[in-house]
């Protein structure tokens, strides 16, 4: 796809290092900046309550939220340091930090690097991504390892090296994933393990004697998402008999179908999508739409097959996300549900641009005005992303329980009762900021 010597595989390693090590700390520096401006909320409060538990402990307490428990897990080692606000949400930080990086790695794979640098300065800045690596919850835990499985299966089966290490790193990769979340990973797994199982089909049958490695590596990923998914569904299970969000025993086959068409709705998905990507919604749509568009148009330019993967991975993952959640839940579909779609469209989107920018050696009369359009493009999005930052930045966006005593005692009486009933979680914002330190409490 790229038709200059600006790829990611060509750079000098001090140059790569350079690159990498700017994105990560600008993508840091933007998260643990007022990190711990504003107390937890209920569920950071929840979680984090079950960090002083036991390992086993927490399986089944995280199971109660219907999550798996590595990012609980990770608290757990946290706060034996440090249970500050700041620490406990150091972990979202850092994971979201690594996912920017990890982005630029796999955009850099079908752009110029330039390209993949302003993608992932891009994806740094959007409010979305802001606001999920500044939470104790299992968000940007779930992107990370999302980017990381694709950065994995692209290595392994695009690059001619030793596929041992590329084996190992797609292998923990999948298993961290399927560890973050609950729905969401498991329904991309799902996806990819279709994928690459059509793939399989095609290659063998009609392949030539040269891909018989390719289909080596290709039976090496399959086998490796086969093993992830075994070892994930003893905790499955575990999350399935605790949590009523997404199964209910008594539902057959009749029943959820019915209730499959009765509340098949794609609404949810756009809603997801544009809460994901503002304030870029309409230049992201267009890209994302023309990246097939160009590809299916310039068969010669061929990008790596997890470019093909990626381009299938997005809407199939949405569309069976949403179908299973609106057959099994009564819940609203909220955006972080789906968190795959912000980092697939922003690959889809800066292939898309690369894609643009490539027509300047087709259309040589035209050569200047694309150079111009494309690079105008990509500054405006990095600058719309770049506003939404400011502007997020400036918002007040959780209560403040830090605030209540001051607020409280703002009305002058000598003593005030308060009488809160949060047994349901555990714990409580009140219990946490305030026990011990007035008295009664």
């Amino acid at each position: 796809m790229i038709k200059s010597n600006l790829s990611l595989e060509r750079q000098k390693p001090m140059l790569h290092f350079f690159v990498i090590t700017v994105v990560f700390a600008v993508a840091l520096g933007i998260r643990i900046h007022d990190l711990n401006g504003e107390s937890l909320f209920m569920d950071e409060v929840r979680q984090v309550s079950y960090y002083d538990e036991n390992f086993k402990s927490i399986i089944h307490l995280a199971a109660s939220q219907q999550q798996p428990p590595l990012d609980y897990w990770i608290g757990h080692l946290i706060v034996k340091v440090s249970g500050s606000d700041f620490a406990v949400r150091l972990p979202a930080a850092l994971f979201g930090a690594g996912s920017i990086v990890l982005l630029y790695l796999l955009a850099g794979r079908f752009c110029a690097w330039p390209l993949a640098f302003f993608t992932a300065l891009t994806a740094a800045f959007l409010p979305f991504n802001i606001y999920f690596s500044q939470e104790a919850r299992p968000y940007a835990i779930s992107i990370f390892f999302l980017l990381a499985v694709l950065l994995g299966l692209g290595t392994l089966l695009d690059s001619k090296r030793n596929a041992l290490l590329s084996s190992i790193f797609f292998g923990i990769s999948i298993l961290g994933y399927l560890y973050s979340r609950t729905l969401s990973p498991l329904v991309t797994i799902v996806v990819l393990f279709a994928i690459l199982g059509g793939n399989i089909f095609i290659v063998g049958f009609h392949g030539q004697k040269h891909d018989k490695e390719l289909l080596r590596r290709l039976f090496v990923a399959v086998i490796l998402l086969v093993g992830a998914l075994l070892l994930y569904l003893p905790v499955l299970k575990i999350i399935l008999e605790k949590g009523q969000r997404y199964v209910s025993g008594n539902m057959g086959l009749q029943t959820f179908f019915a209730k499959l068409i009765h509340n098949f709705d794609l609404l949810p998905i756009w809603q997801s999508f544009v809460a994901q990507t503002e304030p870029i919604t309409i230049p992201l749509l267009i890209l994302v739409l023309l990246a097939p568009v160009f590809t299916l148009r310039s068969p010669a330019n061929r990008p790596g097959r997890i470019w093909y993967y990626i381009m299938l991975l997005l809407p199939c993952s949405a569309l069976l996300n949403i179908v299973i959640f609106q057959a099994k839940s009564s819940m609203p579909f909220r955006p972080p549900y789906a968190l795959y779609i912000l980092p697939l469209t922003l690959i889809l989107s800066a292939g898309a641009i690369q894609q643009l920018w490539d027509l300047q050696y087709r259309v040589q009369q035209f050569r200047q005005f694309i150079r111009t359009a494309v690079i105008i493009c990509t500054l405006l999005i990095f600058a719309g992303a770049a506003y939404g930052a400011v502007g997020y930045k400036s918002l007040h966006r959780k209560t403040d329980w830090r605030g209540l005593g001051e607020n409280l005692s703002t009305y002058g009486y000598n003593q005030i009762l308060l009488f809160h009933n949060m047994s349901l979680y555990g714990n409580s914002p009140i219990t946490r900021y305030y026990k011990g330190k007035a008295p009664f409490t």
